[in-house]
């Protein structure tokens, strides 16, 4: 899991719109030189106190439940259509199967399904900050992130 506060770098990145990961550093590294962020694991981010100082109350809406928090990945990551479908189905955290999540969106067993996987795979994905994740069985799942007992 991730420190108290800490959240995955990429995820921050995704949170600030930035697509480029190397100037997202070099805004990082500059933060953490004013002492308002630091970097508990090698690909997390926390805010100092100094920094929530800086940070205007209200702006760090935090999800007191499993639904807040994915409904709050699911707009900042403007997650809509088929992909929301998907995020739905997995909101109670069981894994499944490819063959079931394309059966529950309507892509049934004679149905083309390379346009289902590429649906899938824009939540695999770093642009999704990876919400969804493939286990070693090739099942699917929402991220550990996306509940908040697994998160912290």
């Amino acid at each position: 899991g991730m420190g108290k506060d800490a959240l995955d770098r990429e995820f921050l990145m995704v949170l600030c719109r930035s697509t480029n990961l190397s100037s997202f550093k070099v805004t990082l590294s500059n933060e953490k030189k004013k002492g308002f962020v630091e970097f508990p694991g090698g690909k997390t981010v926390s805010i100092t106190e100094k920094g929530l100082e800086k940070v205007p109350e209200g702006l760090i809406a935090v999800p007191t439940n499993d639904e807040e928090l994915q409904d709050f990945y699911k707009k900042t990551l403007n997650i809509k259509g088929t992909p929301a479908k998907i995020f739905d189905f997995l909101r109670d955290g069981k894994s499944r199967t490819f063959e079931e999540l394309a059966e529950h969106c309507g892509y049934g067993e004679n149905s083309n399904k390379s346009s289902f996987r590429v649906m899938l795979s824009t939540l695999t994905g770093a642009k999704a900050a990876n919400v969804v994740v493939k286990d070693d069985n090739g099942l699917y799942r929402l991220a550990d992130k996306c509940f908040l007992e697994k998160a912290k």
